[in-house]
């Protein structure tokens, strides 16, 4: 059985970092590369860009966080990644409805997320 990826991305000062997730204990976030050097309090980001890897990629082979911007394959239906109690599944923008991440990976582009492209949840 192939390992399972446990990783997050956030965004600090316009960068985006890819890594492990840390709090301290007055409220910080910080995504810390695991070869990253110095410390961890130099990769403090903002909590609400912070999203975990699906531990899918798209057909391009870009991989696919929460918060992201996807569609399978009509541009106009555009979904977002997010969490509920039951992990991570793609709402489509300007519905109720929901479509399987795992089940449309082949086809699925990612194409922004909400905090770099918010125009696209319009």
């Amino acid at each position: 059985m192939a390992a399972r990826t446990i990783k997050f991305r956030g965004k600090r000062l316009g960068k985006w970092e890819y890594g492990d997730l840390m709090h301290d204990n007055i409220g910080g976030m910080y995504i810390f590369p695991v070869d990253a050097p110095g410390l961890y309090r130099d990769y403090m980001v903002n909590p609400d860009t912070v999203g975990q890897f699906t531990g899918l990629t798209d057909r391009d082979g870009k991989e696919i966080y929460e918060g992201d911007i996807i569609h399978h394959g009509d541009p106009n239906i555009r979904y977002v990644i997010e969490w509920n109690d039951t992990g991570l599944r793609a709402k489509q923008i300007g519905s109720s409805s929901y479509a399987g991440i795992h089940y449309w990976r082949g086809v699925t582009s990612v194409i922004g997320n909400i905090h770099d492209n918010p125009e696209l949840v319009k």
